[in-house]
C-alpha cells in the first residue's frame, strides 16, 4: 500500500529519521563481495553466503559483549582479519585494510542498489511535507552519490554522517529534531541494527526495525530490542507510516509475516 495525502494527514508523524546502510541502501552485499573476491583467489570456490554468515556470527558476538555501537564497516574489517588468520591466509591478513580500502568501497559504491519501494515511499513522504532526516555512519560524500544517482538527495531536509554524530546517533537525532522544532513523540525512526533502535529510543522516538535478508542481523536479534514495529519491506513501512500511531504494535508486526 502506498501513501496518499488522506492517509498521511491522519498520521501524527511530523518527521522520519532514516538509517542508510542496510535500510535505504542494500549495502552489505557489496562489502561481502569485496572480501569474497579475495577469498576465491585462495580457494577456488566458497559458498555464496559464507562471508555474510561469518559476519553475522561476529556481529552477534559483538552485541553479547556490549559493543552494539561498533560501526559496521569497522566490524567487517575485524571479521575479515580474523577469518584470514583462522584460515591461515597470512598474505591476506597483512593486507586486509588494503583489500577493504576506501578505494575498493568507492569503486563498488556505484553498484549499490536501493531496497524495493524506497524511491516511491521517499517521494510520497516528501510530497506530503514530512521532513526526512538521514543519519549514517558512512561517508556523506558516498551516501550523497547514491542518493543523487537515484534522484533522492532533494528529499532529505537534514543529512548527518559519522563526522557529525560520532559513534552514537543519539545526539544527532536530538539536534536534528530540535533544529526542525519537532517533538520526539511525533517522529519515527527506521533502522536495521540494534543501535539504530536503541539510540532512537533514547530520544523518545517510535522505532521501526527493518529486517533485511542481506543484512548483518536477523529478525530474532531485532525483536530482542523491543522496537515498536517490525517490517521486511518498504511496502510494509508505508502501512506503518500511514496508520501511525493508530495501529497496535502487534498488528503491525503481522504485516511482514
Amino acid at each position: 500500500m502506498l501513501l496518499n495525502k488522506t492517509n498521511t494527514n491522519k498520521s501524527s508523524i511530523q518527521a522520519i529519521v532514516f538509517d542508510f546502510d542496510g535500510t535505504i541502501a542494500n549495502t552489505y552485499p557489496t562489502f561481502f563481495a569485496i572480501f569474497s573476491e579475495e577469498l576465491v583467489k585462495s580457494f577456488q570456490t566458497i559458498q555464496d553466503d559464507y562471508v555474510q554468515r561469518i559476519a553475522r556470527k561476529a556481529y552477534k558476538l559483538e552485541l553479547e559483549n556490549g559493543n552494539e555501537r561498533q560501526a559496521p564497516k569497522l566490524l567487517l574489517l575485524k571479521v575479515f582479519y580474523t577469518t584470514c588468520r583462522t584460515l591461515g591466509l597470512n598474505r591476506l591478513t597483512s593486507s586486509v585494510r588494503t583489500i577493504f580500502s576506501a578505494y575498493k568501497v568507492k569503486k563498488n559504491y556505484e553498484n549499490i542498489s536501493l531496497f524495493p519501494g524506497v524511491s516511491e515511499l521517499l517521494k510520497e513522504l516528501h510530497s506530503n511535507g514530512i521532513p526526512l532526516i538521514l543519519i549514517t555512519h558512512s561517508s556523506k560524500r558516498n551516501v550523497m552519490r547514491i542518493l543523487q544517482k537515484n534522484g533522492l538527495d532533494v528529499f532529505f531536509t537534514i543529512v548527518l554522517d559519522r563526522s557529525d554524530v560520532g559513534s552514537d546517533k543519539t545526539n544527532g537525532i536530538k539536534d536534528a529534531l530540535e533544529a526542525l522544532g519537532i517533538d520526539p513523540d511525533c517522529a519515527l525512526s527506521i533502522g536495521d541494527l540494534p543501535a539504530d533502535i536503541n539510540e532512537a529510543k533514547n530520544v523518545g522516538l517510535k522505532t521501526v526495525a527493518f529486517v533485511s535478508p542481506t543484512g548483518l542481523v536477523d529478525r530474532e536479534i531485532l525483536e530482542a530490542q523491543n522496537p515498536d514495529y517490525i517490517c521486511n519491506s518498504f511496502f510494509d513501512l508505508s502501512s506503518i507510516i500511514a496508520n501511525f500511531p493508530t495501529l497496535e504494535n502487534n498488528s503491525i508486526a503481522q504485516l511482514d509475516k
